[in-house]
């Protein structure tokens, strides 16, 4: 599963939370818990769109032109 697709999951979870039926102090532990896991997967998204492209760490020089 995606990144993307865990926090979409993970949205869905937390807006669904309060209409489960569950009593309030377990609600407040699991939704905590989401809470943090959304953060967690956030910023790992936000590191791999801030860190370059594998490929363009270590491009080589362009060959030498003939002319």
């Amino acid at each position: 599963m995606s990144r993307e697709s865990l926090l979409i999951l993970l949205g869905v979870l937390i807006f669904l939370a309060p209409f489960s039926g569950l009593p309030f102090s377990w609600l407040s532990w699991i939704l905590s818990l989401l809470g943090i896991i959304v953060g967690i997967v956030g910023f790992s998204l936000r590191a791999k769109r801030a860190s370059p492209p594998p490929a363009l760490l270590h491009e080589e020089p362009p060959p030498p032109s003939a002319f």
